[in-house]
Protein backbone atom coordinates (compact mmCIF):
# COMPACT_ATOMS: atom_id res chain seq x y z
CA UNK A 1 0.00 0.00 0.00
CA UNK A 2 2.72 2.60 0.70
CA UNK A 3 4.47 1.91 -2.39
CA UNK A 4 0.86 2.36 -4.62
CA UNK A 5 1.36 5.61 -2.00
CA UNK A 6 4.66 6.96 -3.58
CA UNK A 7 3.84 5.66 -7.20
CA UNK A 8 0.99 7.51 -6.59
CA UNK A 9 2.72 11.00 -4.98
CA UNK A 10 5.53 10.89 -8.03
CA UNK A 11 2.32 10.54 -11.22
CA UNK A 12 0.99 13.43 -9.25
CA UNK A 13 4.55 15.16 -8.72
CA UNK A 14 4.92 14.66 -12.25
CA UNK A 15 2.45 15.42 -13.78
CA UNK A 16 2.17 19.43 -11.98
CA UNK A 17 5.98 19.46 -13.45
CA UNK A 18 4.59 19.21 -16.59
CA UNK A 19 1.14 21.21 -16.25
CA UNK A 20 3.57 24.29 -15.09
CA UNK A 21 6.04 23.68 -17.79
CA UNK A 22 3.05 24.13 -20.63
CA UNK A 23 1.69 27.20 -18.47
CA UNK A 24 4.93 28.74 -18.49
CA UNK A 25 5.83 28.02 -22.82
CA UNK A 26 2.15 29.51 -22.87
CA UNK A 27 2.83 32.29 -21.15
CA UNK A 28 6.54 32.87 -22.23
CA UNK A 29 7.13 31.40 -25.83
CA UNK A 30 10.43 29.69 -26.34
CA UNK A 31 12.15 31.88 -28.66
CA UNK A 32 13.97 30.10 -31.23
CA UNK A 33 17.55 30.73 -32.54
CA UNK A 34 16.13 31.82 -36.01
CA UNK A 35 13.87 34.41 -34.26
CA UNK A 36 16.70 36.77 -33.67
CA UNK A 37 18.58 37.72 -36.92
CA UNK A 38 21.29 38.53 -35.63
CA UNK A 39 22.01 35.40 -34.53
CA UNK A 40 20.63 33.59 -37.74
CA UNK A 41 23.70 32.50 -39.06
CA UNK A 42 26.07 30.42 -36.49
CA UNK A 43 28.98 32.45 -36.82
CA UNK A 44 26.87 34.68 -34.00
CA UNK A 45 27.15 31.57 -31.68
CA UNK A 46 28.43 33.27 -28.54
CA UNK A 47 26.53 35.42 -25.97
CA UNK A 48 29.11 38.83 -24.91
CA UNK A 49 28.27 40.15 -21.57
CA UNK A 50 29.64 43.88 -22.75
CA UNK A 51 28.67 43.26 -26.42
CA UNK A 52 25.45 41.33 -26.57
CA UNK A 53 26.62 39.36 -28.75
CA UNK A 54 30.08 37.58 -30.76
CA UNK A 55 31.69 35.62 -33.10
CA UNK A 56 31.81 31.82 -32.43
CA UNK A 57 35.67 31.79 -32.35
CA UNK A 58 35.06 27.74 -33.38
CA UNK A 59 32.93 28.53 -36.46
CA UNK A 60 35.31 28.01 -39.57
CA UNK A 61 33.31 29.22 -42.90
CA UNK A 62 33.13 27.12 -45.30
CA UNK A 63 32.87 27.47 -49.28
CA UNK A 64 29.78 25.72 -49.63
CA UNK A 65 27.94 28.84 -47.74
CA UNK A 66 25.29 29.60 -49.51
CA UNK A 67 24.95 33.67 -48.15
CA UNK A 68 28.98 33.95 -49.16
CA UNK A 69 29.15 36.24 -52.39
CA UNK A 70 32.68 35.92 -53.14
CA UNK A 71 34.97 33.17 -53.43
CA UNK A 72 36.64 32.39 -49.80
CA UNK A 73 39.51 30.85 -48.99
CA UNK A 74 39.79 29.41 -45.86
CA UNK A 75 43.49 29.23 -45.15
CA UNK A 76 43.72 32.89 -46.13
CA UNK A 77 42.45 34.16 -42.94
CA UNK A 78 43.74 33.18 -39.10
CA UNK A 79 41.59 32.99 -36.19
CA UNK A 80 42.75 34.85 -33.16
CA UNK A 81 41.00 35.29 -29.74
CA UNK A 82 37.83 37.26 -28.98
CA UNK A 83 36.45 37.07 -32.71
CA UNK A 84 39.24 38.55 -34.53
CA UNK A 85 39.97 37.42 -38.25
CA UNK A 86 44.18 37.92 -39.28
CA UNK A 87 45.71 38.40 -42.34
CA UNK A 88 49.09 37.82 -42.45
CA UNK A 89 52.41 38.98 -44.83
CA UNK A 90 55.46 37.87 -43.79
CA UNK A 91 54.59 38.24 -39.99
CA UNK A 92 58.12 37.03 -38.75
CA UNK A 93 59.70 40.41 -40.09
CA UNK A 94 58.53 42.93 -37.84
CA UNK A 95 55.16 43.65 -39.02
CA UNK A 96 52.54 46.97 -39.00
CA UNK A 97 49.95 45.41 -36.77
CA UNK A 98 46.62 47.12 -37.85
CA UNK A 99 43.23 46.69 -36.41
CA UNK A 100 40.26 47.16 -38.81
CA UNK A 101 36.96 47.37 -36.53
CA UNK A 102 33.09 47.79 -38.09
CA UNK A 103 30.15 46.19 -38.59
CA UNK A 104 28.73 43.88 -41.95
CA UNK A 105 30.29 45.71 -44.67
CA UNK A 106 33.73 44.76 -42.92
CA UNK A 107 32.51 41.37 -41.46
CA UNK A 108 35.29 38.52 -42.87
CA UNK A 109 33.06 36.41 -42.11
CA UNK A 110 29.57 38.28 -43.94
CA UNK A 111 31.51 39.21 -46.67
CA UNK A 112 34.48 37.75 -47.61
CA UNK A 113 36.24 39.40 -50.17
CA UNK A 114 35.42 42.74 -48.41
CA UNK A 115 37.79 46.03 -48.17
CA UNK A 116 40.19 44.47 -45.74
CA UNK A 117 40.95 41.68 -47.83
CA UNK A 118 41.64 44.20 -50.87
CA UNK A 119 43.03 46.20 -48.18
CA UNK A 120 45.84 43.72 -46.96
CA UNK A 121 46.00 43.15 -51.19
CA UNK A 122 47.54 46.33 -51.48
CA UNK A 123 49.97 46.34 -48.60
CA UNK A 124 51.12 43.28 -50.23
CA UNK A 125 51.73 45.04 -53.37
CA UNK A 126 54.26 47.77 -51.66
CA UNK A 127 55.95 44.51 -49.91
CA UNK A 128 54.67 45.68 -45.82
CA UNK A 129 55.24 42.90 -43.89
CA UNK A 130 51.94 43.17 -41.45
CA UNK A 131 48.76 41.63 -39.47
CA UNK A 132 45.59 42.82 -39.59
CA UNK A 133 43.73 41.96 -37.41
CA UNK A 134 39.65 42.18 -38.73
CA UNK A 135 37.28 42.40 -35.47
CA UNK A 136 34.18 44.02 -37.38
CA UNK A 137 30.97 41.85 -36.52
CA UNK A 138 27.54 42.27 -38.58
CA UNK A 139 25.32 44.61 -36.32
CA UNK A 140 27.43 46.22 -34.25
CA UNK A 141 26.60 49.83 -33.70
CA UNK A 142 29.13 52.58 -32.62
CA UNK A 143 29.14 51.81 -28.61
CA UNK A 144 29.63 47.97 -29.14
CA UNK A 145 32.75 48.69 -31.40
CA UNK A 146 34.44 51.43 -28.64
CA UNK A 147 33.37 48.42 -26.26
CA UNK A 148 35.23 46.07 -27.88
CA UNK A 149 38.32 48.76 -28.76
CA UNK A 150 38.53 49.28 -25.23
CA UNK A 151 38.92 45.62 -24.13
CA UNK A 152 39.95 43.47 -26.34
CA UNK A 153 42.10 45.38 -29.05
CA UNK A 154 45.25 45.98 -26.82
CA UNK A 155 45.15 42.70 -25.92
CA UNK A 156 46.72 41.33 -28.84
CA UNK A 157 50.10 43.40 -28.18
CA UNK A 158 51.60 46.38 -29.67
CA UNK A 159 49.53 48.10 -32.53
CA UNK A 160 50.62 50.73 -34.88
CA UNK A 161 47.23 51.74 -36.61
CA UNK A 162 43.48 51.26 -35.80
CA UNK A 163 41.03 52.04 -38.30
CA UNK A 164 37.21 52.31 -37.91
CA UNK A 165 34.86 51.96 -40.45
CA UNK A 166 31.09 52.51 -39.67
CA UNK A 167 27.95 54.50 -39.13
CA UNK A 168 24.99 52.92 -40.78
CA UNK A 169 24.39 51.07 -37.86
CA UNK A 170 23.88 54.23 -35.19
CA UNK A 171 21.29 55.28 -37.55
CA UNK A 172 18.13 55.24 -36.04
CA UNK A 173 16.16 53.59 -39.17
CA UNK A 174 18.41 50.57 -38.82
CA UNK A 175 17.17 47.69 -36.32
CA UNK A 176 20.06 47.58 -34.94
CA UNK A 177 19.63 50.34 -32.26
CA UNK A 178 17.15 51.66 -30.47
CA UNK A 179 16.10 55.13 -31.45
CA UNK A 180 15.53 56.55 -27.53
CA UNK A 181 18.68 54.31 -26.22
CA UNK A 182 21.71 54.53 -28.83
CA UNK A 183 23.88 53.41 -26.62
CA UNK A 184 22.10 49.56 -26.53
CA UNK A 185 21.27 47.19 -28.98
CA UNK A 186 18.16 45.56 -29.45
CA UNK A 187 19.34 42.32 -28.98
CA UNK A 188 20.83 43.07 -25.47
CA UNK A 189 18.09 44.64 -24.55
CA UNK A 190 16.11 41.68 -25.61
CA UNK A 191 18.29 38.92 -23.55
CA UNK A 192 17.12 40.96 -20.69
CA UNK A 193 13.86 40.95 -21.61
CA UNK A 194 13.85 37.15 -21.26
CA UNK A 195 15.73 37.21 -17.52
CA UNK A 196 12.54 37.05 -15.39
CA UNK A 197 14.71 37.39 -11.77
CA UNK A 198 17.81 39.17 -10.76
CA UNK A 199 20.73 36.81 -9.69
CA UNK A 200 21.00 36.65 -6.24
CA UNK A 201 24.11 37.84 -4.44
CA UNK A 202 24.03 34.44 -2.47
CA UNK A 203 24.83 31.65 -4.59
CA UNK A 204 24.33 29.51 -1.90
CA UNK A 205 22.88 26.14 -3.13
CA UNK A 206 19.46 26.69 -1.51
CA UNK A 207 19.58 30.23 -3.59
CA UNK A 208 20.64 28.50 -6.80
CA UNK A 209 17.36 26.28 -6.68
CA UNK A 210 15.24 28.69 -5.69
CA UNK A 211 16.43 31.05 -8.80
CA UNK A 212 16.26 28.11 -10.50
CA UNK A 213 12.40 27.49 -9.78
CA UNK A 214 11.86 31.37 -9.61
CA UNK A 215 13.39 31.40 -13.25
CA UNK A 216 11.17 28.30 -14.49
CA UNK A 217 7.98 30.16 -13.42
CA UNK A 218 8.24 33.86 -13.03
CA UNK A 219 7.36 35.80 -17.02
CA UNK A 220 9.88 37.74 -18.15
CA UNK A 221 10.84 41.44 -16.43
CA UNK A 222 9.85 44.10 -18.67
CA UNK A 223 11.79 46.51 -16.68
CA UNK A 224 15.24 47.70 -17.00
CA UNK A 225 17.64 50.51 -16.62
CA UNK A 226 18.70 51.72 -20.23
CA UNK A 227 20.97 54.58 -19.79
CA UNK A 228 20.34 58.09 -20.41
CA UNK A 229 17.67 59.17 -23.05
CA UNK A 230 20.13 60.10 -25.90
CA UNK A 231 17.63 62.52 -28.05
CA UNK A 232 20.10 62.58 -31.11
CA UNK A 233 21.66 59.53 -31.98
CA UNK A 234 23.92 61.49 -34.37
CA UNK A 235 25.52 62.97 -31.49
CA UNK A 236 26.31 59.34 -29.79
CA UNK A 237 27.99 58.65 -32.41
CA UNK A 238 30.47 61.89 -32.94
CA UNK A 239 30.88 61.24 -29.31
CA UNK A 240 32.00 57.42 -29.89
CA UNK A 241 34.24 58.42 -32.52
CA UNK A 242 36.31 60.76 -30.45
CA UNK A 243 36.02 58.15 -27.59
CA UNK A 244 38.23 55.69 -30.07
CA UNK A 245 40.61 58.63 -31.12
CA UNK A 246 40.69 58.87 -26.69
CA UNK A 247 41.40 55.01 -26.75
CA UNK A 248 44.00 54.94 -28.78
CA UNK A 249 45.46 58.22 -27.60
CA UNK A 250 45.96 56.42 -24.22
CA UNK A 251 47.54 53.32 -26.04
CA UNK A 252 49.65 55.28 -28.04
CA UNK A 253 48.67 53.89 -31.45
CA UNK A 254 47.70 56.47 -34.59
CA UNK A 255 43.91 55.92 -35.06
CA UNK A 256 41.81 56.79 -38.31
CA UNK A 257 38.04 57.15 -39.00
CA UNK A 258 36.52 56.68 -41.94
CA UNK A 259 32.74 57.49 -42.09
CA UNK A 260 30.68 54.48 -44.35
CA UNK A 261 29.78 55.03 -48.07
CA UNK A 262 25.98 54.72 -48.98
CA UNK A 263 24.69 54.40 -52.06
CA UNK A 264 23.38 57.73 -53.57
CA UNK A 265 21.72 56.65 -56.76
CA UNK A 266 19.65 53.53 -58.41
CA UNK A 267 22.47 53.25 -60.77
CA UNK A 268 25.05 52.24 -58.63
CA UNK A 269 22.10 49.25 -57.55
CA UNK A 270 23.89 45.80 -58.53
CA UNK A 271 20.29 44.40 -59.25
CA UNK A 272 18.45 46.97 -60.67
CA UNK A 273 15.19 46.75 -59.09
CA UNK A 274 13.57 49.80 -58.01
CA UNK A 275 12.95 50.16 -53.84
CA UNK A 276 9.96 51.16 -52.09
CA UNK A 277 9.49 54.71 -51.82
CA UNK A 278 9.82 54.01 -47.65
CA UNK A 279 13.64 52.39 -48.45
CA UNK A 280 14.36 54.93 -50.48
CA UNK A 281 13.42 56.99 -47.73
CA UNK A 282 15.16 55.42 -45.00
CA UNK A 283 18.35 55.78 -47.71
CA UNK A 284 18.40 59.45 -48.39
CA UNK A 285 18.11 59.93 -44.47
CA UNK A 286 20.42 57.63 -43.55
CA UNK A 287 22.99 59.65 -46.31
CA UNK A 288 21.66 62.75 -44.25
CA UNK A 289 22.38 61.65 -41.00
CA UNK A 290 26.27 60.05 -41.94
CA UNK A 291 26.69 63.84 -43.88
CA UNK A 292 25.52 65.39 -40.52
CA UNK A 293 27.35 63.44 -38.62
CA UNK A 294 30.84 64.35 -40.86
CA UNK A 295 30.01 67.87 -40.31
CA UNK A 296 30.54 67.87 -36.32
CA UNK A 297 33.68 65.99 -37.16
CA UNK A 298 35.64 67.20 -40.47
CA UNK A 299 37.69 69.67 -38.75
CA UNK A 300 39.33 66.31 -37.17
CA UNK A 301 42.40 65.69 -38.57
CA UNK A 302 41.10 61.67 -37.88
CA UNK A 303 38.18 61.21 -39.51
CA UNK A 304 37.69 61.15 -43.66
CA UNK A 305 34.59 60.62 -45.75
CA UNK A 306 35.06 59.41 -49.06
CA UNK A 307 31.73 59.58 -50.05
CA UNK A 308 32.34 61.89 -53.05
CA UNK A 309 35.70 59.19 -54.10
CA UNK A 310 33.02 56.06 -54.66
CA UNK A 311 31.77 56.42 -58.70
CA UNK A 312 27.81 57.51 -59.15
CA UNK A 313 27.98 55.38 -62.90
CA UNK A 314 29.00 52.14 -61.49
CA UNK A 315 26.62 49.09 -60.12
CA UNK A 316 28.79 48.74 -56.90
CA UNK A 317 26.14 48.46 -54.12
CA UNK A 318 24.48 45.09 -53.24
CA UNK A 319 22.16 47.69 -50.88
CA UNK A 320 22.32 50.37 -49.06
CA UNK A 321 26.04 50.19 -47.66
CA UNK A 322 27.10 46.94 -49.24
CA UNK A 323 29.60 46.62 -51.49
CA UNK A 324 30.53 44.29 -54.10
CA UNK A 325 34.28 42.92 -55.09
CA UNK A 326 34.82 45.48 -57.30
CA UNK A 327 33.25 48.28 -55.22
CA UNK A 328 35.24 46.61 -52.29
CA UNK A 329 38.46 46.87 -54.14
CA UNK A 330 37.30 50.66 -54.59
CA UNK A 331 36.63 51.34 -51.02
CA UNK A 332 39.95 49.71 -50.17
CA UNK A 333 41.85 52.25 -52.29
CA UNK A 334 40.80 55.48 -50.73
CA UNK A 335 41.45 53.96 -47.18
CA UNK A 336 44.69 52.79 -47.99
CA UNK A 337 45.69 55.67 -49.42
CA UNK A 338 44.80 57.34 -46.89
CA UNK A 339 46.60 55.21 -44.57
CA UNK A 340 49.74 55.91 -46.29
CA UNK A 341 49.52 59.92 -46.01
CA UNK A 342 48.66 60.13 -42.21
CA UNK A 343 50.90 62.38 -40.83
CA UNK A 344 52.68 59.92 -38.30
CA UNK A 345 52.74 57.30 -41.13
CA UNK A 346 52.63 54.21 -38.75
CA UNK A 347 52.40 51.87 -42.26
CA UNK A 348 55.97 52.76 -43.22
CA UNK A 349 57.77 54.31 -39.62
CA UNK A 350 57.78 52.63 -36.32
Amino acid sequence: MKNKNKVIIVIIASSAFFILLLLSIIQNPIHRLEDYSEIEHSLFGQLDPILGYAHNEKYKRKDTDKELKISFNNNEYTHYSNGFVGLTYKANENPKRIVILGSSSTDPYLFAGNWALRFHDLLIKINIPHIIYNGAVSGYNSTQILNKLERDVFSLGKIDLVISYLGGNDFIGNEDILENHPGIHPYQKRLFENIKISLPADISEWNKLKFAIQQFIKKPAKDMQLGVINPDNSQNLVKNIQYMKAVCDVNEVAYMHVMEVVISNESQRINGTKLSSVNQGLEKNMSNFLGDVYLHLKKKNYVYSIQEKIPSNQKIFYDSVHLSEEGNAILAAQIFNLALNLTSNPLISR
